[in-house]
């Protein structure tokens, strides 16, 4: 009841500077001004901000229940717009692309891959939408990567909490947990932008889990 006034709030107060940013972008682009890249980083990170907002707005209305359908339809049309404005910055493949390779940083398998791919946008949609249960559903955060990044041990380390994990996932007061033990071994599973779930929860809204 607190939280989603705010959200309402905060979508509401930076939509304007927002949709003034993408004028002066555009008006900047077509006038092949000087700093025109510069100002489009700005004004890109500007206009994301807004669109996450819009889609914690969203998922947050439909998972309370409050207004499923709506809430639904603006968490997907905050994703493709977001990643419609993530590609106007042509960032670099290497900065962008899975690499596999867990970091400990908020970063992890690839620099700027779970920013670049709105990793972290798409999760919670799927997670409204399809009316995911799991705790630790596509987890990115490797246990043994942040307690021991530099350990000479931390290979093996890595593969005894992989295997903990599969035999614990078989216990009943254990399941929901068990994929928080390790990250991922390739790179996760999310709905292609043109195919994002809009379907309502199949479980009451307040058993979800963001």
């Amino acid at each position: 009841r607190t939280l989603a006034p705010r959200l309402h709030a905060l979508w509401r107060d930076t939509q304007p500077l927002a949709e003034r940013c993408g004028l002066l972008r555009n008006k900047a682009l077509a006038h092949s001004l000087a700093k025109a890249s510069l100002l489009e980083d700005a004004c890109v990170g500007v206009e994301l901000f807004t669109l996450r907002v819009q889609q914690a707005n969203g998922v947050y209305q439909a998972a309370s229940g409050a207004s499923p359908e709506r809430g639904i339809a603006l968490s997907a049309s905050a994703i493709e717009a977001g990643l419609a404005l993530i590609r106007v910055l042509d960032l670099p493949p290497d900065w962008t692309e899975w690499t596999g390779q867990s970091w400990p940083t908020a970063y992890p398998y690839g620099y700027l891959w779970p920013a670049a791919s709105l990793f972290f946008w798409r999760r919670d949609h799927q997670i409204v939408a399809r009316g995911v249960q799991d705790r630790c559903y596509l987890n990115l955060y490797d246990l043994v990567e942040l307690g021991l990044p530099y350990s000479g041990f931390k290979g093996a380390a890595q593969k005894s909490t992989r295997a903990l994990g599969a035999v614990l996932s078989w216990l009943p007061w254990f399941h929901k947990y068990a994929g928080c033990l390790s990250g991922p071994v390739s790179e996760p599973a999310l709905d292609p932008v043109d195919q994002l779930p809009t379907a309502l929860p199949t479980v009451p809204p307040q058993h979800l889990h963001l």
